[in-house]
């Protein structure tokens, strides 16, 4: 019984850690929305354990981003991402190539107070993204899905520290 018990809590943990699906398809192809340079610089977020993690965002062109993430004790990454707009919301279409695991995460741009230097985003965690066939297809998803917050995650709070 005791054995049961393991095998169905680990496939239930692989489960939950294989529910981080990327698209393969960005919300537009090619990149439409100009950087906006109130979102460059160092951005720093406690991550759930505690620790800190530091996100640079760097301008690559005109539309692009370089988005390099630093955590200690841990090798750095880097992605490209660029902005897509859907009925004025602002998302972070956000390319990632590690370890086998190809495609795009998007990332709600909820709010930028200058004042407070922060930045308050949320991602999409539904999974239908990954069966999504086109650009076009993932823009007609996420407009229809807008207002239904059970395809976004947790609220994130990014404070600017450069």
């Amino acid at each position: 019984m005791k054995n049961s018990f393991r095998f169905f809590l680990f496939f239930f943990l692989v489960i939950i850690a294989a529910s981080c699906d990327l698209s393969k398809y960005p919300i537009d192809d090619p990149a439409q929305v100009k950087v906006d340079t109130r979102l460059l610089g160092k951005w720093k977020v406690k991550n759930k354990s505690g620790a800190d993690e530091v996100y640079q965002l760097s301008q690559q062109n005109e539309f692009k981003y370089l988005v390099t993430k630093i955590e200690k004790k841990k090798p750095t990454e880097k992605h490209t991402a660029f902005l897509s707009n859907i009925d004025n919301a602002l998302f972070l279409n956000v390319y990632c190539n590690d370890s086998g695991n190809e495609g795009y995460y998007f990332l709600e741009i909820l709010d930028i107070d200058p004042k407070t230097n922060a930045i308050k985003v949320t991602s999409v965690t539904d999974s239908t993204v990954k069966y999504l066939y086109s650009p076009g297809e993932v823009r007609r998803w996420l407009t229809e899905n807008l207002n239904n917050h059970m395809i976004f995650g947790d609220t994130t709070l990014f404070t600017k520290i450069k």
